[in-house]
């Protein structure tokens, strides 16, 4: 039976014969990722076509697939750079598509090499992916390695400027590795493994001060309006309301208010203020009056946050100092933002990472800014920037929490765990999933 649309596509493919190694006519085919899949229906879209296969996969003619080529000469490129480094082999498979079965992303070139009798593993990210994922690099490489099964090493290429931070998290990993840093130009030089006071790494500092007091009129409207939470932020004080900033520091250090459309605070006159406050506490409520409404779709994960603002003993019960949120650090000349840190009643530090949704990264992630607290609190870093004033912190590792509604932790976190060599105990704190409601634990349990 012919596809609706079939005209329209036969006649795009006759004016674009490049395309023909993407889409097949007889029968209609499209290619995505590594397979075939069968084409259900052509919608034209104004200059662009759509085309719709089955299992919901879709393409858009010709953005997606000028966009693949792309990525295709971009892959050639890397395993001739990857060829140069590790030495001549032969290219059993090479992947740089999303792959959902094998939980792979897009941005990264796979490859399985032959070398000899030898195996190699290769993950190599697109030059276009920015700095700082190296969370999501690590997953690909932990799962792309789990999927081959065979190979002997791994080796993993990063564009130049990731820096060095990623090193740290490297040694963590329970895999023979290497890994490279590469130029526009092709030059590529080791950064793992290596001397270690080579990596410029060990001395990471909490990027910015906490500044002393909360200044007025943030204290006494804290005080008149209990339910709103005053916290100190990255490098700014501000007072929020389940995590929706109603009133903030700019850089100048002048208040203001209304995210939409920041407006200064006049102490002296603040029923602009109030009429602005009386709006968000009516609109950002469970269940919600508007669903589509900004005051109510604002910042998922700050509305968590600020749920455990209030509760952290519902997180655990040894929670006793000062919840921070958002703090800065820096490590190897790359920033990062710790989600939640606190500490324990006998001085333990204790990092919280929050993921509302599902989210494949939640384990590195979590284990990236443990890492960074750990260097911080050997360096006393902590406490000459001010923070847990008066509190004396014990010397042993950090704590890690990672937080999600129960059914949203992913199920390959147990394989991302199985790779780790060395670091903490993660505690995974199930929540319930109307957590906007009230926070219920309603599971606990360690990977």
């Amino acid at each position: 039976m012919p596809i609706s649309g079939f005209h329209i596509l036969r006649d795009y493919l006759r004016r674009n014969r490049d395309d023909r190694s993407h889409i097949r006519l007889g029968p209609p085919r499209a290619l995505i990722g590594s397979r075939w899949h069968r084409i259900q229906e052509v919608r034209p879209l104004g200059f662009s076509l759509e085309v719709l296969c089955e299992g919901g996969r879709r393409l858009r003619l010709p953005r997606d697939l000028e966009y693949r080529r792309a990525a295709r000469e971009v892959a050639a490129r890397l395993t001739g750079t990857a060829l140069r480094v590790l030495g001549p082999a032969r290219v059993l498979r090479a992947r740089w598509g999303t792959d959902r079965r094998r939980l792979q992303r897009s941005g990264f070139l796979r490859l399985l090499l032959q070398q000899g009798g030898e195996k190699i593993s290769v993950l190599a990210a697109f030059p276009d992916l920015p700095p700082g994922d190296g969370a999501r690099l690590l997953c690909s490489l932990v799962l792309w390695w789990d999927s081959l099964g065979s190979a002997d090493r791994a080796a993993v290429m990063i564009p130049e400027t990731w820096g060095d931070y990623l090193t740290e998290t490297l040694r963590m990993i329970r895999i023979p590795l290497s890994c490279y840093s590469y130029t526009s130009g092709g030059r590529t030089r080791r950064i793992f493994p290596r001397d270690r006071s080579d990596s410029g790494t060990d001395s990471p500092y909490v990027m910015f001060p906490l500044n002393g007091a909360s200044p007025e009129p943030f204290r006494t409207y804290a005080e008149r309006f209990g339910e709103l939470d005053l916290t100190f932020r990255s490098r700014r004080w501000e007072l929020s309301y389940l995590g929706l900033p109603v009133l903030w520091l700019d850089r100048e250090g002048e208040p203001r208010f209304d995210l939409r459309q920041p407006k200064r605070f006049d102490p002296d006159r603040p029923q602009a203020w109030v009429r602005h406050l009386s709006e968000v506490r009516r609109l950002r409520r469970f269940p919600p009056l508007e669903p589509g409404d900004f005051n109510y779709r604002f910042g998922r994960e700050r509305w968590l946050e600020s749920q455990i603002l209030r509760n952290q003993r519902t997180i655990c019960p040894d929670f006793a100092g000062p919840l921070y949120c958002q703090v800065p650090t820096c490590m190897g000349g790359e920033r990062k933002v710790v989600d939640m840190l606190t500490v324990t009643n006998t001085g333990r530090l204790a990092v919280i990472e929050l993921k509302p949704e599902r989210d494949l990264e939640l384990l590195y992630q979590g284990l990236e800014y443990w890492d960074r607290v750990r260097h911080h609190l050997r360096n006393g870093d902590f406490q000459r920037a001010g923070f847990f004033p008066g509190l004396k912190l014990s010397p042993d590792v950090p704590l890690l929490f990672l937080v999600s509604p129960l059914f949203e932790f992913h199920r390959a976190m147990p394989v991302l765990r199985n790779y780790l060599q060395e670091g903490p105990r993660f505690h995974c704190i199930g929540i319930n999933t109307d957590w906007r409601r009230e926070l219920k634990v309603l599971r606990r349990f360690r990977i």
